[in-house]
């Protein structure tokens, strides 16, 4: 019995201080259990290695995903003496397949590996040392935990912020990473798309003081980990706080976390959106850089005042140096609202400093153009200079109004100048008052931008993403002869497009200019409503543009076909003379080198025609007008002519039709039928012909009165199926001559 004791005795001593739980070989790998695992002991000690290379002293665990997500493997913790290493078998086999290895990675030198797996799916973990093999091997800790980020812990799982005023609270994402170039680390991430025009607060005020947390929130409509403003400060405890104007329905992606190097236990935060009240000087509404409009579709109340009794409060920073208009234009008229006042603190700080008081009572600086009496002030300002607007209230202690600020006023004058096409966005408010209507027609509320083609080619003047406004809808008028006001222009409204939004396509020349008037239609509109802003792009258009010009696009054999898209008309390079409406001119052209009979079609989900000219592009005869209308296609055959250019013209059947299209030319002849025999019959003649070796072929009968006679569209007097013919009546004279020739097609 003794014996028994001390055998067993021995057992245990071994078992926990001279092994480790990790099998000595892959059969005998050890299943990690549940998470998070952790497992420490002594590596295989002795010469036995079991997978080729490093790691030696090698044991192993066997481990299988319980859910889909990301899976560290480390060996944090281990003895500091002896390069341990992990190598992880990915394929679900021990010692073969593609294995990773990690060397380092934790906080202390030792190795660390994060895993994507999906459910159930199995991976071998060999972990040892390199170098060469020890007869008695080193400890070693083995750690095995889910680290799945949580929503919010990457881009594609960023937090779509909800309803206003947003709160949100938690701890960083764990562990190194680096989803942005540039940190910060420990990154979580919001996505925030705004309800309203309007200047938004974004901050992590709250937060604990410990660490220095940074963020970034990207450029408006941007994509995350793009171009950002960074934020390291602006709260009262010295965390960030950044305060963005930001059109309707725009957005913007929210990168918080610290600086400095990834911390394994990050610290917790805090994390808010809200929108400015503009009810004091702490809390102002931001006035974007940009041409500016504000609107309250309400009665506010009144806010703490400075010195007049205070509504609402702006700041303006100017971005040029220029003269700027405060204005209260187009505010309704309400006599529970009035008198209306504004006051501007001119010296960069709210309620201090010099101040000009406007108001509507003593008639200061009121516009002509302000017809409705309402304060309104030009203002000379520096690049940077800082401007607090103050609005007045009404003794009831509530006020509705509409605030612009902008370079005085939205016209040809101070026309916006567009660089250069591209992806840039022009967006703003449609200029008020009412009425407004700088050139004569449509659009009214107008504003103004000019653009110089700097090459020449096709420009795509787009205003997708633009408000929907009933009744006044979205319009652009381009003015083509490089004045603004003055000369041919062409009007695009947004029913011309299923997309409801005003496109363009213009064909221009290196140093054109055109000015782009954009505004609404239906006699004016009351720019304040949140639909009443507007997006403009100007684009290098993908439309080749050798199609809108003569002699267009050669085609250089058959058969060809050719898809591509059409835009709402310029007329510029019109050369139609088909089509009902002002659809876009596309030209083809096409010589054949031997006779032939040819078939043109052009198929499209919308009505179209095509028509075809002979040997001169803008001026040569029409030789046929085909109109397809959906779900029909526009076709026509004809017989080509070796030593003529043949030019093809694809259009719209409408002024808005426009659209992916197909066209397609094709040689549709058959082999001529090798004889033909004319019979005389009284006065009829019947003609017969051999059969042709073609898949159901189709003749063509010619007649002309001279022996020249050629199969031109003049001449045909038939298609038949058959191979006889009777031209019935034809010979009514004595001297009546007829020469004949039949070609076959498919």
């Amino acid at each position: 019995m003794r014996y028994f004791s001390l055998a067993l005795l021995a057992c245990l001593w071994i078992s926990n201080t001279a092994f480790a739980l990790g099998g000595s070989t892959c059969v005998e790998a050890t299943v990690v259990g549940t998470l998070p695992y952790t497992d420490s002991g002594q590596l295989d000690s002795g010469f036995d290695p079991n997978c080729p290379g490093a790691p030696v002293n090698d044991l192993f665990y066997v481990f299988i995903a319980p859910n889909s997500g990301t899976f560290r493997f480390d060996m944090c913790g281990s003895n500091n003496c002896c390069d341990q290493m992990m190598r992880i078998w990915t394929e679900g086999t021990c010692c073969s397949g593609a294995p990773v290895s990690a060397n380092s990675g934790c906080e202390d030198g030792y190795p660390l590996y994060d895993l994507a797996m999906t459910s159930g799916q199995v991976v071998y973990i060999e972990v040892g040392k390199s170098g060469i093999e020890w007869a008695i091997a080193p400890n070693y800790v083995f750690n095995v935990a889910d680290v799945t980020p949580p929503a919010g812990g990457t881009c594609e799982s960023a937090i779509t912020v909800g309803s206003l005023p947003y709160s949100d609270s938690g701890q960083l994402e764990s562990g190194i990473n680096d989803d942005c170039p540039g940190g910060p680390a420990n990154d979580f991430f919001y996505y925030f798309v705004a309800p309203a025009s309007g200047s938004y607060r974004f901050d992590m005020c709250g937060s604990v003081t410990t660490v220095d947390f940074q963020m970034k929130v990207s450029s408006l409509n941007g994509t995350c980990c793009s171009e950002a403003v960074v934020v390291d400060s602006g709260c009262a405890d010295g965390n960030p706080q950044f305060v963005l104007y930001m059109y309707h329905s725009s957005y913007v992606f929210i990168e918080i976390g610290i600086t400095g190097d990834p911390l394994m236990d990050p610290p917790t935060f805090q994390f808010h959106v809200t929108p400015t009240s503009g009810s004091s000087c702490d809390d102002p509404h931001l006035i974007s850089n940009s041409l500016y409009h504000y609107y309250s579709s309400y009665f506010v109340p009144c806010g703490t005042s400075c010195v007049e009794n205070a509504a609402c409060y702006f700041v303006f920073t100017a971005p040029d140096s220029a003269i700027y208009r405060f204005s209260l234009c187009g505010t309704f008229g309400n006599e529970n609202v009035q008198p209306y006042s504004m006051r501007l603190w001119i010296d960069g700080t709210c309620c201090s400093g010099n101040s000009i008081a406007v108001n509507s009572v003593n008639g200061n600086v009121v516009r002509d153009a302000c017809n409705n009496s309402r304060p309104e002030y030009d203002l000379a300002m520096n690049a940077g200079q800082v401007v607090h607007i103050e609005i007045g209230c009404s003794p009831s202690g509530i006020v509705d109004f509409t605030l612009r600020v902008a370079p005085p006023p939205g016209d040809c004058e101070h026309a916006f100048v567009i660089d250069a096409p591209g992806s840039s966005l022009y967006s703003d408010y449609f200029e008020s008052p009412y009425f407004n209507d700088d050139c004569v027609g449509d659009p009214t509320n107008d504003r103004f931008y000019v653009f110089t083609a700097p090459y020449d080619g096709l420009f795509f003047f787009d205003m997708t993403g633009s408000g929907h406004i009933t009744y006044h809808g979205t319009t652009m008028r381009l003015w083509l002869d490089g004045a603004c006001c003055s000369g041919a222009s062409v009007t695009v409204y947004d029913f011309d497009r299923e997309s409801s939004v005003p496109m363009h396509d213009l064909g221009m020349w290196t140093g054109q200019t055109v000015y782009i008037e954009v505004g609404t239609r239906n006699f004016g509109y009351y720019q304040g409503t949140p639909d009443g802003y507007y997006n403009l792009r100007v684009q290098s258009s993908v439309r080749d543009s050798t199609l809108d010009i003569c002699p267009g696009r050669v085609i250089t054999a058959l058969p060809y076909v050719d898809n591509g898209s059409t835009e709402i008309a310029t007329n510029q390079f019109s050369y139609s003379g088909c089509s009902v409406g002002e659809a876009p001119d596309l030209v083809y052209n096409f010589a054949p080198a031997d006779s032939m009979m040819v078939r043109a079609s052009m198929s499209a989900a919308w009505p179209n025609t095509m028509h075809v000219r002979k040997n001169n592009c803008a001026t040569g005869t029409v030789l046929y007008c085909d109109i397809g209308i959906n779900p029909d296609s526009a076709w026509f055959d004809f017989w080509a002519e070796p030593d003529s250019t043949y030019y093809f013209f694809l259009d719209g059947h409408c002024t808005p039709c426009y659209g992916p299209y197909t066209f397609s030319l094709i040689n549709w002849s058959c082999p001529a039928p090798d004889s033909l025999t004319i019979l005389k019959s009284g006065e009829d003649i019947i003609l017969r012909w051999p059969s042709v070796n073609c898949d159901t072929p189709t003749y063509h009968v010619y007649r002309a009165s001279t022996p020249d006679v050629t199969a031109i569209p003049a001449n045909e007097i038939t298609v038949t199926a058959d191979t006889t013919y009777a031209d019935l009546g034809i010979l009514n004279d004595p001297g009546d001559k007829f020469f004949y020739i039949v070609t076959a097609s498919h």
